[in-house]
């Protein structure tokens, strides 16, 4: 929905588990399709929309830091791989974006996938077991594609169909 109500699972009563009293929302216009967290400048939430709007969130207050529209298309999910933040789209399009300048920067776009791109799974242990930062996308095609985190190869297997 266009709703994000925050929790805290571990609240001791009631009246703590609901983090607001109303949720957040009131920023954007789309329905939360995807949603993505980095530690960076002390906590920041983005959540992507099906109307192509990305909305930043500060993980301290709750404010709404940004909206950026950067697509038409809707945002079927999104990953912080290193400094950049990864979106994919129902056209099967993934976009590497820079979010430290203003206007964002897009890094690099490429064609995933023949279908929508349903998710991203970030292997940070790749790193260390396979010397790489290896990125996971999973489509609506039935592939499973790995892609090269730190953008210095784009492709790094062929495609892996699901049986």
């Amino acid at each position: 929905g266009k709703e994000v109500h925050l929790y805290r699972p571990n609240a001791k009563d009631d009246h703590s588990f609901k983090i607001l009293k109303r949720p957040l929302g009131s920023q954007h216009s789309g329905e939360v399709t995807s949603g993505t967290y980095t530690s960076k400048e002390g906590g920041r939430v983005y959540l992507g929309h099906a109307d192509g709007k990305i909305t930043i969130y500060s993980a301290v207050d709750y404010a709404c830091l940004a909206v950026v529209n950067v697509s038409v298309y809707k945002i079927n999910c999104l990953a912080i791989v290193g400094d950049y933040l990864w979106a994919a789209y129902n056209t099967g399009m993934i976009y590497v974006y820079d979010t430290g300048p203003n206007p964002w920067v897009v890094k690099k776009d490429w064609r995933a996938h023949d279908s929508p791109v349903s998710t991203f799974l970030l292997d940070a242990s790749s790193v260390w077991t396979m010397n790489r930062l290896q990125v996971t996308s999973l489509g609506t095609d039935n592939c499973i594609r790995l892609w090269d985190g730190m953008l210095e190869d784009d492709w790094l297997g062929k495609c892996l169909f699901l049986q």
